[in-house]
């Protein structure tokens, strides 16, 4: 479609990290992990060599919590991802891409048998560098 280019990809992500807190004088100390799988589309503007980019995606995806005193949880959670980036091409079939992507969790609370409640959603921005090839005769 002339200078329009359109991509369509499932794309996913795990991540993992440890949050140290402190509730008066109690020390907790959470692990919290999540991850999602998302159906991602964008479209791109070609001019000579370079591209700017617009995506969207949709999807699914998890979040856990495990503190030092109690069991692990784990919530299902809808996902939303934005992205904005650029790409060179190179010559005709390889390209350079950056691209920033920022991503979205629902809210999930977890109540324990302690009566302690966690509560939370998960915000993340990537920064992305590729190498990209592209099929095609």
């Amino acid at each position: 479609m002339g200078h329009f280019s359109f991509t369509l990809e499932l794309t996913g992500a795990y991540n993992v990290q440890r949050i140290s807190t402190q509730i008066g004088d109690r020390g907790r100390a959470d692990a919290l992990s999540g991850g999602f799988t998302v159906l991602f589309g964008t479209v791109g503007y070609r001019m000579g060599a370079w591209e700017p980019i617009l995506g969207f995606g949709a999807g699914a995806g998890f979040l856990t919590s495990e503190s030092r005193t109690e069991a692990s949880s784990v919530a299902i959670v809808p996902v939303l991802l934005v992205d904005v980036g650029m790409r060179y091409h190179i010559d005709a079939r390889w390209s350079l891409r950056f691209e920033s992507f920022f991503g979205w969790t629902g809210s999930v609370s977890y109540s324990y048998p302690s009566g302690e409640v966690v509560a939370g959603h998960m915000l993340s921005n990537n920064v992305v560098v590729g190498l990209g090839y592209a099929l095609g005769p």
